[in-house]
């Protein structure tokens, strides 16, 4: 009971800190940035999907800026899903779900992260502090295509955060990607894609082979030019950053 009043403190603090008029740190910048795409790519009846929901902040955005649209919410922690349930009980524009997204269907054990639940994930990832407090649990896996390709209308953005398993989250959904195109906001950094053995290379020939092209995400809403593969690599290797966008080239 203490430790699950300890997490809803924790979730509040960090709820006030997004609301500061400054970029705190690297995360509240991406944050900053992720909302400003959202509200460039999406219409009012645009339908999203949110791998990761976490507290619902960037689903309030998606919500926000597209009235008319369904938005589809993966959150695989029990504490989390429960108060998203309750948050959106009376909205019919969202359904969530309980599964951490991956390229199979079946159950898992997962880093349930107590002491900061961003952090959590189906594998235990690298902490950038110490003193972090986490316990297993079992969770339901599923891939996207099976979920949402044969009940939806075309998906206009996706955003994937699920602490280095992205790859396998996007490979769950290369119907839908092949599908719709849609724009996709994606994590990979060290410390969080090497700890599933994936690489960079793995996920520039993933989306290139979609079809797709990746830039910061500043670059984008400064119209500037994709990455290359080396560009892309050096961003990784060098952590100069760990937040990308992904754009189909079917909608240049």
């Amino acid at each position: 009971m203490i430790q699950l009043f300890n997490t809803g403190i924790l979730l509040q603090l960090k709820r006030l800190v997004k609301k500061l008029p400054v970029s705190i740190t690297k995360n509240q910048l991406y944050d900053q940035q992720t909302k400003q795409i959202i509200r460039r790519v999406c219409k009012a009846n645009s339908h999203c999907i949110d791998v990761g929901t976490h507290c619902g902040d960037i689903l309030d955005v998606l919500l926000q800026q597209s009235p008319n649209g369904m938005h589809y919410g993966f959150e695989p922690i029990p504490l989390l899903y429960q108060q998203l349930k309750k948050k959106y009980s009376n909205n019919g524009n969202v359904q969530l779900f309980d599964y951490a997204l991956s390229n199979v269907n079946g159950t898992t054990s997962f880093n349930y992260v107590t002491s900061n639940p961003s952090y959590s994930g189906i594998k235990k990832r690298n902490y950038d502090r110490k003193g972090e407090t986490d316990t297993e649990i079992n969770v339901k896996t599923a891939k996207l295509d099976d979920l949402l390709l044969q009940q939806t209308n075309n998906i206009d953005f996706i955003k994937v955060d699920v602490e280095g398993g992205e790859l396998d989250v996007l490979k769950g959904a290369s119907a839908l990607l092949a599908r719709d195109h849609p724009v996709v906001i994606f994590e990979c950094g060290l410390g969080g894609t090497d700890i599933y053995e994936h690489t960079p290379t793995q996920l520039f020939t993933f989306f290139e082979k979609h079809g797709y092209s990746i830039l910061l995400l500043h670059d984008y809403l400064k119209n500037k030019p994709a990455l290359t593969q080396l560009q892309f690599e050096e961003q990784y290797y060098k952590k100069l950053n760990y937040y990308f966008v992904a754009l189909s080239k079917m909608k240049a």
